[in-house]
């Protein structure tokens, strides 16, 4: 067991606080060996183990407990913080669907609200995105009817043929 003039030093605090305070001793000890970033959860199998539970503090620190762990609940909490937070980011980004220049389009309907005089009226914006270059045509229409959208579609493949066939340009000339 360290000295008692040691132990203070370890801890961070001054010896006239472990004098001051009964059994300072015994709860110093204690929180040394307990931390988290101590005794075997640096070890491989354990952290490989967060990911697989979900990095449920709960269970984690139920296993760890079990390994002779001696911590709070707080401090797996703590120590999990930044893999969550993470983990949060990671979840939220998706890979972009790739296809080769003229392969896809993705047509879609969006309305808008806008006032033309003193009625306000409803605009069906036909959306035409390239999946290619995610080059983007829109109009305005008064409805969504099959002849809007195959004047729409129309007009997008007019305004966008040099993307879709980037040949078709040289051996027009």
């Amino acid at each position: 067991m360290p000295s008692k003039r040691m132990m203070p030093a370890r801890a961070g605090v001054k010896v006239v606080t472990t004098s001051r305070a009964p059994g300072f001793m015994a709860r110093a000890i204690s929180r040394r060996a307990s931390t988290v970033s101590g005794n075997r959860w640096r070890a491989p199998p354990h952290r490989a183990r967060a990911p697989e539970v979900g990095w449920n503090g709960a269970v984690l620190h139920r296993e760890l407990a079990g390994l002779g762990f001696t911590g709070t609940y707080q401090q797996v909490q703590r120590f999990l913080k930044p893999y969550r937070a993470q983990r949060k980011w990671s979840e939220l980004a998706t890979a972009r669907f790739e296809t080769e220049p003229g392969e896809q389009a993705q047509v879609d309907y969006g309305q808008l609200q806008v006032w033309i005089g003193e009625q306000p009226q409803t605009v069906h914006l036909f959306v035409f995105t390239l999946g290619y270059s995610r080059r983007l045509f829109t109009r305005g229409y008064r409805n969504e009817r099959l002849a809007t959208l195959l004047d729409g579609h129309e007009r997008a493949l007019r305004r966008n043929a040099e993307a879709l066939f980037p040949r078709l340009r040289s051996t027009a000339r």
